[in-house]
């Protein structure tokens, strides 16, 4: 175990996030296990981290209990068991560190909506409103509209995807998770090869 004590049992080959698939086991040494999940001040999988995520306890078993459960249930145990790779069981988890078991102190800051303004923010190519590459600025864009008076009602948030969408080797989150990358032509797929209509 990378934290004497615990261990983080994650499943690192389907889809979604390591934080998503895990749960943390504690030996509190008294005949009794903790079982925790990740608990974090952003709902997009995507977005949870170690700046906004902690682990929270969920329940307890005592030892006695888990010996039972095995006794009635041991092959499924055991083919359960053939499953997890244990080879890794020494390394620390580094999406959430197991010491982590309270809520860090600005979290609240690092929610969803940090995370969304940090990547709209990140698609005005490193330019002001008046250094755009037109040599305008939004009062005199071709299209006569600010940025808040925008004929299509666009937010920085669908911009931001709508671009990403079809930017060439682009790879990415959509707010609910998805992992989506795209091809050198800018078509995009989902991790199991479905392809995204634009």
């Amino acid at each position: 175990m990378g934290t004497p004590n615990k261990i983080v049992i994650f499943n690192d080959g389907g889809t979604g996030t390591d934080i998503e698939h895990s749960f943390m086991i504690t030996d509190n040494h008294d005949g009794t296990y903790s079982l925790s999940t990740v608990e974090s001040t952003a709902t997009t999988l995507a977005f949870q981290g170690i700046q906004n995520s902690w682990w929270k306890f969920r329940s307890s078993v005592s030892k006695k209990t888990l010996m039972e459960e095995y006794a009635n249930s041991n092959a499924i145990v055991n083919e359960v068991e053939s499953l997890i790779n244990l080879s890794r069981s020494d390394e620390s988890f580094t999406s959430i560190p197991e010491t982590q078991e309270t809520e860090p102190a600005n979290a609240e800051q690092y929610n969803d909506d940090y995370y969304v303004n940090r990547q709209s923010s990140s698609t005005n190519d490193d330019t002001t409103d008046s250094q755009d590459d037109d040599d305008t600025t939004d009062s005199q864009d071709d299209d006569d509209t600010t940025d808040s008076q925008d004929d299509d009602d666009t937010t920085d948030s669908e911009n931001y995807y709508y671009n990403k969408a079809r930017e060439p080797n682009a790879d990415y989150y959509l707010p609910d998770g998805t992992h989506i990358h795209n091809d050198d032509q800018g078509h995009s797929f989902m991790d199991d090869g479905t392809v995204i209509g634009k």
